[in-house]
C-alpha cells in the first residue's frame, strides 16, 4: 500500500526543463553545424536550456576568437528560429561557452 502511494506521488511530481550541452569544435564542417544547431532548435522547442560552448585544444587556445564566432554563429542560427534571452559568451580556460533560452 505504501508501496503505490510513494509510485503515485513520484509519478505526479512535476519536472521542469534540463540543460543539454552542445559541443562544438574549432574545425567542424558545414554539414555537422548544421545538425548541431538543428538539435539545439530541438531541445528549444521541448523548453530545456543549452549550453553551447566550443573547446579548444592545444594551439588553438591561441585563436579563441574563431572560438568566438563560431558560438555567435551558432547563437544566430537558433535565433532565426526562436526569439532567445540575450546571451553572455563566457570563456574559461580551453572552453568558450553560453547558455541559450528561449523568451
Amino acid at each position: 500500500m505504501k508501496y503505490e502511494e510513494n509510485k503515485k506521488a513520484k509519478a505526479n511530481v512535476k519536472r521542469g526543463p534540463k540543460q543539454k550541452d552542445i559541443i562544438f569544435k574549432i574545425g567542424i564542417q558545414d554539414n555537422d553545424f548544421k545538425i548541431k544547431v538543428n538539435k539545439i532548435t530541438e531541445f528549444l522547442e521541448k523548453g530545456h536550456r543549452v549550453n553551447v560552448s566550443v573547446s579548444l585544444k592545444g594551439r588553438q587556445q591561441y585563436h579563441s576568437d574563431i572560438g568566438v564566432e563560431l558560438v555567435q554563429r551558432a547563437i544566430q542560427a537558433a535565433a532565426a528560429t526562436y526569439e532567445l534571452h540575450d546571451a553572455v559568451i563566457s570563456t574559461q580556460g580551453k572552453l568558450i561557452s553560453t547558455v541559450l533560452t528561449r523568451k
